[in-house]
């Protein structure tokens, strides 16, 4: 931000803090009683609500009229959504890097991938019921789950897109064609790292997505599978298992 001359910024989790500081940083999944904010601001301070998260994690703990009572606390926000005053959303602009592309053009990236499609994850419970999803999707074709929900692990941790894990990433990238990329809410804009750290990374490893964003604004059209242009978790195993079985096909994503 632009500052004063000589001017610094510190952050301080220091209560005492309150009346001096020129901004205070309110985390929305840890408000328990919106009734319990400081009693008063001054006029030159602003409050600001700040979550990463999609709205069902931030709002399951507290009731409408709760809700209700914050909707003119604040001043600033800073969230996922494009719209935010600050938004924190990690959004990540993909396109083809024509010399890049002729380089690989004729790479077999199928290689040593014997293994159709891994899936890594934590939370076995979501709204977005994607848990539902993949276990229809495995009545169908072969799907691997790696961490908190599976007997799997690769690496040193069992959730293994962890920053540290690229034990898990090589794995990935000789053993498997797909990753499912599939979002813990189905809320507008938000995509999270579940997309972007095989990008990062530059894993070879085709993404299926699910979420409520329009991924071909994000990512080139035929780099990546969206499982909701396909009418059942039937349909789309159809789909991935032909991609899986036609080299040329898949290679061409």
């Amino acid at each position: 931000c632009d500052l004063p001359a000589n001017a610094t910024c510190t952050y301080s989790k220091d209560q005492d803090d309150l009346e001096r500081a020129h901004a205070i940083l309110f985390r929305a999944r840890r408000i328990r009683d919106p009734t319990d904010f400081p009693e008063y601001r001054r006029a030159s301070q602003k409050w600001l609500f700040m979550e990463s998260e999609p709205p069902p994690k931030v709002w399951s703990r507290l009731r409408d009229p709760a809700i209700e009572s914050m909707r003119y606390v604040f001043n600033l926000t800073s969230t996922y959504s494009p719209d935010s005053d600050v938004p924190v959303r990690e959004r990540l602009k993909c396109s083809v890097d024509e010399e890049l592309y002729e380089k690989y053009i004729d790479t077999d990236f199928t290689g040593t991938k014997q293994r159709p499609i891994a899936w890594f994850v934590s939370h076995c419970q979501t709204s977005s019921k994607r848990e539902d999803y993949v276990r229809e999707l495995k009545r169908h074709v072969p799907v691997d789950v790696y961490g908190g929900c599976s007997d799997l692990s690769c690496g040193s941790q069992s959730n293994s897109m962890n920053s540290a894990n690229y034990e898990c990433d090589a794995m990935l990238n000789s053993t498997y064609k797909f990753y499912l990329s599939f979002e813990n809410s189905l809320c507008e804009n938000y995509v999270t790292e579940k997309l972007w750290r095989s990008l990062i990374r530059h894993i070879n490893i085709v993404p299926v997505v699910l979420g409520h964003e329009n991924y071909s604004e994000l990512l080139p059209n035929g780099s990546f599978v969206d499982a909701a242009q396909f009418r059942s978790p039937e349909k789309l195993a159809n789909f991935l298992k032909e991609l899986d079985m036609n080299d040329e096909l898949y290679n061409s994503y």
